[in-house]
């Protein structure tokens, strides 16, 4: 039998036999000043409901669609972190104009680029700063132009740190290739390329990390906008989407591959969720959300990630995962919780110490890198600032300090105790953060670069150094603490009680 339409003319209508006696062309009309009235309500409510009771009503039904997985139980004896999602005023693109001085001379903030500390001092007062702070909201509050001057004032940034991510961004601005991406082994006239074939999408990523930390972002028109929008176009323009998965991992040989769908992941997240434009980004939030689902499928039954699809899990790999999960969580994307529940369970069996040592695909002891990634893990997942174990493990790193020859531990280490605040922090970016700044390279064709002298750079080479170099010297606005409180020192006199 075939399908058709039959369509009706007033005459038919009219013949039928009135609802409840009414004509038809009267319920018509009472149907028409229910939609138009209707219309009229929905219409008042967006002026007059708040932002946070209009977010709560999102994420209440963001959180009611939400497929859940296998029956794991939230461990109770966690206490739930909550960031805001919003951000400031929308003010994330523009984060990093104050820089841009350094070539502009139109941009009324300080250009901390180039001007001293006093100068910045003088600019922004600890008492401003500080309250400047405690209003942030959202996971990349910090990247505005506001915030990031005000957690460079109370975080322990300066102007020499701020030079040399500006400068970084510069070199790596100077080696981006023609089609948006960025490649290991291909690094201009500078020395100590990496080995890393086959691995555009993931030197894409780290470079795109870099700019999006400063607050560059495709929708905006900062110096480096066109430069993050040709290389978000090219991760997008490169995923494998099968049954709604995206697959970022490129053609890379080895045991690169899911780190590198984690480090795309979180660019593509971090990009959505800063945009402007949201909901009309659409290309960029499919795929963002269909790589999230990826790494969903792609966890292993004990909870865990490594260099293939369901593999049984290292703590190194499931770093990345999570922390491209929560970047999707702050860009009002979809994430089952049944995965982070999954992702407590593989911590608990690599622990030791009740959670303040973590190893690498066991519980060893004694793991400065894989303890950091595992503490900023559970930190992200949950863990409250009075957990014991948790507190011991920051005093593990804290005692350790920074390595000389490990800037992938530097890196975890600085969100660590970045997030943990107070005079363990202090104490550790007294040490990191002038030997960062004074070790990258002032001249010739690697200016702005770092050498690569992490134990774990020899594929990634220059590249992936100055990238991690980078986004640890934008440690102080990149993520806003999540113990925001406690991570300023209380007798700290502009701060208060």
């Amino acid at each position: 039998m075939s399908a058709h339409t039959t369509e009706l003319d007033d005459d038919d209508f009219q013949s039928r036999p009135p609802l409840f006696g009414l004509s038809g062309s009267y319920i018509l009309t009472i149907v028409g000043s229910v939609v138009i009235h209707a219309a009229i309500l929905l219409v008042l409510a967006s002026i007059l409901v708040p932002v946070e009771i209009e977010e709560e009503i999102f994420i209440q039904l963001s959180n009611s669609l939400r497929e859940e997985t296998d029956a794991v139980q939230p461990d109770p004896t966690v206490n739930v972190v909550v960031q805001p999602d919003k951000l400031i005023e929308g003010e994330v693109d523009d984060t990093i104009s104050s820089v841009e001085a350094l070539e502009t001379e139109s941009v009324p903030s300080p250009a901390l680029a180039e001007v001293t500390q006093d100068e910045i001092a003088a600019a922004i007062t600890q008492p401003e700063a500080a309250e400047i702070v405690s209003s942030l909201q959202g996971h990349f509050g910090g990247r505005s132009e506001q915030g990031r001057l005000a957690s460079l004032r109370i975080f322990g940034g300066t102007a020499d740190s701020e030079r040399a991510v500006h400068s970084g961004l510069r070199w790596l601005a100077s080696i981006q290739q023609d089609d948006g991406s960025w490649d290991f082994t291909r690094i201009g006239d500078a020395e100590d390329a990496g080995r890393l074939v086959n691995a555009e999408m993931g030197a894409t990523s780290m470079a795109l990390l870099c700019f999006l930390g400063a607050g560059h972002t495709h929708g905006s028109e900062t110096k480096y906008s066109t430069v993050v929008r040709k290389g978000l176009h090219y991760l997008v323009s490169n995923a494998k989407v099968i049954s709604n998965e995206a697959d970022l991992r490129g053609n890379v040989a080895g045991n690169g591959g899911m780190y590198i769908q984690g480090l795309a992941t979180i660019a593509m997240c971090e990009a959505h969720a800063m945009s402007r434009k949201r909901d009309q980004d659409r290309n960029l939030k499919r795929t963002a959300q269909a790589a999230i689902r990826f790494i969903e499928a792609a966890q292993d039954k004990g909870g865990g990630w490594r260099y293939r699809p369901r593999e049984a899990g290292d703590t190194s790999v499931v770093g990345w995962q999570v922390m491209a999960l929560k970047s999707g969580q702050a860009g009002r994307l979809r994430v089952k919780a049944g995965t982070f529940y999954s992702a407590q369970r593989f911590l608990n069996k690599v622990q030791t110490k009740d959670g303040g040592m973590y190893g690498y695909t066991g519980a060893q002891r004694n793991r400065t890198g894989t303890t950091a990634i595992g503490l900023l893990c559970r930190m992200y997942m949950g863990w409250s600032r009075e957990r014991e174990g948790l507190a011991d493990g920051v005093a593990f790193i804290a005692k350790r300090g920074p390595s000389r020859n490990d800037s992938y531990y530097n890196y975890y280490g600085s969100q660590v105790l970045h997030h943990w605040g107070g005079d363990l922090w202090e104490e550790w970016n007294a040490e990191l953060r002038p030997r960062l700044v004074k070790s990258q390279v002032k001249k010739g064709p690697a200016a702005g670069s770092w050498k690569p002298v992490c134990k774990h750079a020899g594929s990634g080479g220059r590249l992936y150094e100055t990238a991690l170099s980078i986004m640890t010297l934008e440690v102080y606005y990149r993520h806003l603490p999540l113990y925001r409180k406690s991570a300023v020192t209380k007798d700290d006199p502009a701060i208060g009680e």
